[in-house]
């Protein structure tokens, strides 16, 4: 009986620390256009589609973050009454979650306004600490405006 009440309170344990990191990345944003998950390698990624309504300040000061990362962490696109004005960014959509395609990142009719999506969607070990990081200070920042 004493192996078994080891067992279940190691067990419970592993439950509990897996609940705190799969609620980790959702805990002070609440917001129905952003997303937060994994992809199929257990990398995290952050999506953020129109319906986020993000403000301009906000998407000013992500913006002004990327150039300290490399493009393959992410790609953001810019609307204009609907229509597709800028992009930037390499992150490669079906890398991230089989299935996705850049239609996810298409803005509603006419919406103004930035999407994005941000993660890891290649195998580059270097890159790593730079996903960590950007993913970091995007949660801040996402915090930091969406309360």
């Amino acid at each position: 009986m004493n192996n078994l009440s080891g067992t279940l309170k190691y067990g419970s344990v592993a439950v509990v620390a897996l609940f705190l990191v799969a609620c980790a990345c959702l805990s002070g944003i609440k917001n129905p256009g952003i997303t937060c998950g994994k992809d199929s390698y257990g990398a995290e990624y952050i999506l953020i589609t129109s319906k986020a309504g993000l403000s301009g300040q906000t998407w000013t000061e992500i913006n002004q973050s990327l150039g300290n990362y490399n493009n393959h962490l992410y790609i953001v696109r810019r609307y204009k009454n609907g229509k597709l004005k800028e992009e930037k960014g390499a992150l490669a959509l079906k890398k991230i979650q089989k299935g996705w395609s850049s239609d996810l990142l298409q803005g509603e009719k006419d919406y103004t306004g930035y999407v994005g999506v941000f993660g890891d969607s290649c195998t580059w070990q270097s890159l790593l600490p730079q996903r960590e990081a950007l993913l970091r200070q995007l949660k801040g920042t996402l915090k930091k405006y969406n309360k």
